[in-house]
């Protein structure tokens, strides 16, 4: 009896000692590959500072509740921060040393596949650039014993200094050069009108002014002139000037008047709109007026009017 006691307890001591020795083995055999995996860098620059690390990996295995994920960045990078990281771990906490950053899940256990974010860890970069003999690889494991490898690419720069000219321009047009009242009646007001459009990239906008040549209606034959004042013009009584409305540009006074109102033309230069901002296609719609009296005399009157488009760049 005490034979087979003993050879009992060698058998009890041997298979201890074997399974000792296979349980190790067995975990390693079940550590699964934390893949697909990445990390989305802010900047990839040489020693670019702050630059946020984004992680992503699927958790073969699933994560416990409590359970850990540690993420060691190499040699090289410095600075490790968590304080504005966040994970979809549920209640997830962070804790930095030196290099490695250390994740403990909340109460929740993660399901295995499920896809986990580690989101805004940030770290200086290395000072030297990778290469085909220096690479730099971040490595990811959980407390199940799942792991993966990133590596990471730095460069002398990561970014792409653009640079354009944009020119000034600016484009005006009438769209007519010509406006006859044709036979100036005593009993009505004459009225005629033409479009002026004006276009700019002029960060503070443009102004239209406007001049005339004889401050009037002028016959030269007879020296007369119909004066242009400011005013509201009547059928019988003399008058001449002009009112101008649009939807994008302000006219100015004495132009911003209606129906008869009208505003004094001179041989200065008056603003007629304006506009503070760059504008496309904008309009203006100008009305001529002109009336006269029983005694003006006859004759071929004329007057030229001048425009002139300025931008404010």
């Amino acid at each position: 009896m005490r034979i087979i006691k003993t050879r009992t307890l060698s058998i009890t001591i041997i298979l201890s000692l074997l399974l000792m020795y296979i349980n190790p083995l067995i975990s390693k055999v079940n550590a699964a590959t934390l893949t697909p995996i990445s990390d989305t860098m802010s900047n990839q620059t040489v020693s670019a500072t702050s630059v946020i690390n984004n992680f992503s990996f699927d958790a073969v295995s699933g994560i416990p509740a409590s359970g850990t994920v540690t993420i060691t960045f190499p040699s090289g990078f410095t600075s490790v921060s968590v304080g504005s990281a966040t994970s979809s771990m549920s209640g997830a906490t962070f804790l930095v040393s030196g290099n490695v950053v250390t994740i403990t899940n909340g109460s929740t256990a993660i399901a295995a596949g499920t896809t986990v974010t580690i989101s805004g860890i940030t770290a200086t970069n290395p000072s030297t650039a990778s290469s085909t003999t220096t690479q730099y690889i971040i490595s990811i494991s959980d407390s199940g014993g799942d792991s993966a490898s990133i590596a990471v690419a730095i460069i002398s720069s990561s970014q792409v200094n653009l640079t354009a000219t944009i020119n000034p321009t600016i484009t005006f047009s009438i769209s007519t050069n010509s406006i006859n009242f044709g036979t100036l009646s005593a009993s009505s007001v004459s009225n005629q009108s033409n479009t002026l459009t004006l276009s700019t990239n002029a960060s503070s906008g443009a102004s239209i002014s406007i001049s005339d040549s004889n401050a009037g209606l002028h016959d030269t034959a007879n020296n007369y002139t119909i004066h242009s004042s400011t005013s509201t013009l009547s059928a019988g009584t003399e008058g001449y000037g002009v009112n101008a409305s649009s939807s994008s540009l302000t006219v100015q006074s004495p132009f911003s008047g209606t129906g008869n109102s009208v505003g004094a033309l001179t041989t200065s230069t008056q603003t007629l709109a304006n506009v503070t901002a760059p504008v496309n296609n904008s309009s203006i719609t100008v009305n001529y007026l002109a009336s006269i009296s029983n005694v003006t005399p006859s004759g071929s009157y004329s007057d030229t009017i001048t425009y002139i488009a300025t931008g404010t760049f």
